[in-house]
């Protein structure tokens, strides 16, 4: 029975991150370069947001952090863990997170807390995969 509950709960949890990451591609479409300048300041940030000093623009980076230590974690896969946390710092690139400078917004603190944590991710992934590779 032990068993069979968690073979049940690992298909959950895997199409749950399916789901996500699905999620993750059609809002990541949705973010353009171009309209990416002031993509904060805009006040459909808060509508349908996790928390109110957290934009909607976040969520795509956010996820795919959380499914990059998922990945690891659950399913021990160490590459796509890799994968995640790259695909993560792109998007965070791509509504400039990098640049965040000294002004503050209602966003400053979630911008620069999402910005560290992708790096930290990825710099977890690449240090697990070194790791792997010199055992």
């Amino acid at each position: 029975m032990a068993e069979t509950s968690l073979a049940l709960r690992r298909s959950y949890a895997q199409l749950f991150a399916q789901a996500a990451l699905t999620a993750v591609e059609t809002e990541t479409d949705d973010l353009s370069p171009a309209s990416s300048t002031n993509v904060f300041e805009r006040e459909s940030c808060r509508a349908y947001s996790l928390h109110s000093q957290v934009p909607t623009q976040l969520h795509p980076v956010m996820a795919l952090v959380v499914l990059g230590i998922y990945e690891y974690c659950q399913r021990g896969n160490i590459s796509r863990m890799r994968a995640r946390g790259n695909q993560a710092i792109t998007t965070a690139m791509d509504i400039s997170l990098h640049r965040l400078d000294s002004t503050t917004t209602d966003y400053s603190e979630a911008q620069r807390r999402a910005w560290w944590m992708t790096i930290w991710v990825s710099y977890l992934s690449h240090q697990l995969f070194l790791w792997m590779t010199h055992e």
